[in-house]
């Protein structure tokens, strides 16, 4: 009793009446209505917007008229983008794009690592570098020309080709460091008798009669 005397007399003070249970629910049921019709004029704006959006996507379909197609095929692409074995694909390619970052830097360090030693060794970085730069475009220039695929058609690079070549480079390299001995007529004459330069000159003698009829057939 002396707690409801006190709050009337405070109300009385304060000049207001205190608010009733059910004032209180009109009041909250007045703003809840307010809220809903906010959501109701947003819902009128939605039929309009989606049958403008129909509209549009109507006159693209007219223009195009390979609607059906495109839906077929974008259905098509979707159904093999989610078969089994396409997922793991796609999930080991993206494990790889989320490892690369590691990788190059992995690759910087060993780039790193290999020109701090050949900088040891005094080797001059910058003008390795230029020069693979200029090998590699003389490559690709000589790559362009037509006689470049002539000679790889060719049976320039057939293992008998290649046997020989090595066999003439190895007889070029171990003499390349000694001084020939001075061989006149008579002693050329004389050599002829030892078997290996009668079998290396019928070998030349057998090339340059080769390449003799082929200069011929060529015109």
């Amino acid at each position: 009793m002396a707690l409801k005397e006190a709050t009337t007399v405070m109300s009385e003070r304060s000049g207001s009446q205190p608010a009733s249970p059910m004032a209180r629910i009109e009041a909250r049921l007045e703003r809840i209505e307010a809220m809903l019709s906010r959501y109701d004029e947003l819902a009128q704006q939605v039929p309009p917007m989606a049958a403008m959006a129909g509209d549009i996507a109507d006159e693209f379909a007219t223009r195009d008229g390979r609607m059906d197609e495109r839906l077929g095929q974008l259905l098509l692409l979707s159904e093999r983008l989610t078969r089994p074995p396409v997922l793991r694909a796609l999930t080991v390619a993206v494990e790889q794009v989320e490892a690369a970052p590691g990788l190059f830097a992995m690759m910087g360090d060993i780039f790193d690592e290999l020109a701090r030693a050949a900088e040891a060794q005094g080797v001059d970085l910058h003008e390795m570098t230029s020069n693979l730069g200029e090998a590699i475009r003389g490559l690709v220039l000589l790559a362009a020309k037509p006689e470049v695929r002539e000679l790889l058609e060719s049976e320039m690079f057939s293992p008998g080709a290649i046997q020989t070549l090595s066999t003439v480079a190895s007889a070029l390299s171990e003499n390349a460091h000694t001084e020939p001995p001075r061989v006149g007529m008579w002693g050329a004459l004389g050599a002829l008798r030892d078997p290996d330069v009668q079998r290396a000159v019928g070998f030349a003698v057998k090339i340059a009669k080769d390449v003799g009829s082929s200069m011929n057939e060529q015109g």
